[in-house]
């Protein structure tokens, strides 16, 4: 679509996958969740706090050796 920025796009995945989470929790009935009030107008805020939340994961993945050992330390 004219005008569609590729933020606009990752917004609409991250929403899609948002509420597939929610219907999937809501569909067991044995589910125990924390949900994160939300509404229409922090949708940003939510999508920066995701984004945050995988680029941080990332960074500590990257500081170990795959195996959860600090790969930073070494041993003589």
């Amino acid at each position: 679509m004219p005008g569609t920025t590729a933020k606009d796009v990752m917004n609409l995945v991250l929403m899609t996958q948002y509420f597939d989470m929610l219907k999937e929790i809501g569909a067991s009935s044995k589910s125990t969740a924390v949900l994160i009030p939300h509404s229409p107008g922090n949708l940003s805020s939510l999508t920066d706090q995701i984004r945050n939340a995988m680029m941080e994961a990332d960074q500590i993945n990257q500081g170990t050796n795959g195996n959860g050992h600090d790969a930073r330390k070494h041993t003589s």
